[in-house]
């Protein structure tokens, strides 16, 4: 009896026992995608949309085209996870660095007229009152003490004027603070395109490991006639440009995105002559 017992009780725990599901390992969720999580499509969720939708699209054509099959995979082939997920980083460093620049002076125009619009709402609200004071006023003197027949006391059109009022002031002192941080951002020249800012983010993570980003250019000094004495301009006629950094733009942005080659090539040697330009000491006037 004893030992029906026993095993009774040892296949009631043995049943719970599997019965009972096994608590899960909690997994730590990094911020950035790895190289590994790229050939699952679902990584795509992970990262937040960009303004611009083509951004959104090279992301996803990078994270869930089979490897081997884009043009930057041939550049590294033993690497190919590694390189995507590096240039996802420099189309996202691109678009927030366009996304924080500075408002266009239409943008910035409209804003002003939609402040002086709202001062304007404030004014009439003030005037709406039944006393021509407004809601500072009445809330600090009370009511009127000249009004004994009551033509000039506070209706409920009055009171909900001054809650309408107190919310456009709120709005504006918002919009006040938006604009004038706004007005604080530097402008440097024309506002960036999408290609500039591409080509500038990919020219940051190629130097930052220790490359160059100027081309070589293949060319032959033209002469035409006889020089005019004192004009040391050389004249030259580009056949093609080439280089390592040269061949990556292309294939990220010519192969994978849509842009033309010939302005890819134009990019790339106005970001390199800018950046010569500015490490070039200034002389004096």
């Amino acid at each position: 009896m004893r030992r029906s017992k026993r095993c009774r009780a040892s296949s009631r725990k043995s049943k719970s026992s599997r019965s009972r599901p096994r608590p899960l390992k909690r997994v730590r969720r990094k911020d950035t995608i790895s190289a590994k999580s790229l050939a699952r499509p679902s990584a795509l969720s992970i990262l937040p949309l960009l303004p611009n939708a083509q951004d959104n699209l090279i992301i996803q054509l990078l994270q869930t085209a089979p490897h081997g099959e884009l043009a930057i995979d041939q550049l590294a082939p033993d690497f190919i996870a590694e390189v995507r997920a590096e240039m996802i980083a420099v189309v996202r460093q691109a678009a927030l660095k366009r996304r924080a620049a500075r408002a266009t002076k239409p943008q910035m125009a409209y804003v002003g007229n939609a402040l002086s619009l709202f001062e304007r709402v404030i004014e009439l609200l003030e005037k709406a009152s039944t006393d021509g004071r407004d809601g500072l006023r009445r809330q600090v003197e009370g009511p009127l003490l000249d009004d004994p027949k009551g033509e000039r006391e506070s209706n409920e059109l009055t009171a909900q004027c001054d809650a309408i009022r107190q919310q456009v002031a709120k709005l504006a002192c918002t919009l006040s603070e938006v604009l004038e941080n706004e007005k604080g951002k530097t402008r440097i020249g024309e506002r960036q395109k999408r290609l500039r800012t591409l080509v500038e983010a990919l020219g940051d993570w190629f130097e930052s490991g220790d490359g160059s980003i100027a081309p070589t250019v293949d060319a032959n000094r033209l002469y035409k006639g006889s020089r005019k004495p004192g004009d040391t301009s050389v004249r030259s006629v580009v056949h093609s440009r080439r280089g390592t950094f040269l061949s990556l733009a292309i294939a990220l942005l010519c192969q994978v995105d849509t842009f033309p080659k010939s302005e890819v090539e134009a990019a790339v040697t106005n970001v390199h002559e800018a950046r010569l330009a500015a490490t070039k000491p200034k002389t004096a006037a």
